[in-house]
């Protein structure tokens, strides 16, 4: 019994270093974000007046090394139009929703004597669109309703400033690639695209 209890007080001995280290350094972040994006998708203005929407977000990540997190993140806009239809003598109201989710990681290197870091990352996209309204540009252009699910990858590279031990805000650039149809990802058939924006984190614990 003595040894099994001194075994067991051994194991907790050991095991402290590690407990106090995680402590020290927060594993799990939560984190808002907005800006400016542009969608690739080709003559996605003709329908909607203009490329460029403004995404809001959010972000949950949890470093199982000092270095790497495994992140995941999304967005979300919606942009709307009117246009009157001489065919049928009424006003078309469209709108196009979209949102998408990011799953995959991101390695921080600390900056300024600790004061800030830097990151990039990269992993997989599910995208989803939804119409509404009279809103029927996927259609109009031949594709079919499996479109409206497209999935492709990410890339995203930041700054982080530290306001504090556990808030941070920073600047962000992603890339992001989709392709509907058969059309690759990277040219104009992509509803993904350039996203730049600003955000905060807190790193809980």
């Amino acid at each position: 019994m003595k040894t099994k209890r001194l075994t067991i007080f051994l194991v907790l001995l050991c095991c402290v270093p590690e407990i106090l280290q995680a402590n020290e350094r927060p594993r799990l972040q939560l984190g808002l974000n907005g800006g400016i994006f542009r969608i690739g998708m080709d003559n996605f203005n003709d329908y909607y007046g203009s490329r460029v929407a403004y995404p809001v977000g959010g972000s949950i990540g949890y470093a199982f090394s000092s270095s790497f997190h495994v992140m995941l993140r999304g967005k979300y806009f919606q942009k709307s139009s009117s246009k009157y239809d001489v065919q049928s003598a009424r006003t078309l109201q469209r709108q196009w929703q979209e949102s998408w989710l990011g799953l995959g990681i991101q390695q921080y290197s600390t900056a300024f004597a600790g004061d800030a870091r830097t990151y990039f990352g990269f992993g997989l996209a599910f995208f989803f669109i939804d119409e509404k309204k009279d809103g029927n540009f996927l259609s109009s252009k031949g594709y079919g309703k499996d479109s409206a699910e497209p999935k492709g990858f990410y890339i995203c590279a930041g700054y982080d400033r530290y306001l504090g031990e556990r808030i941070t805000i920073g600047f962000e650039i992603e890339l992001t690639s989709a392709g509907v149809g058969k059309g690759s990802g990277l040219e104009s058939q992509s509803i993904g695209g350039i996203y730049a924006g600003l955000g905060i984190n807190y790193l809980l614990f």
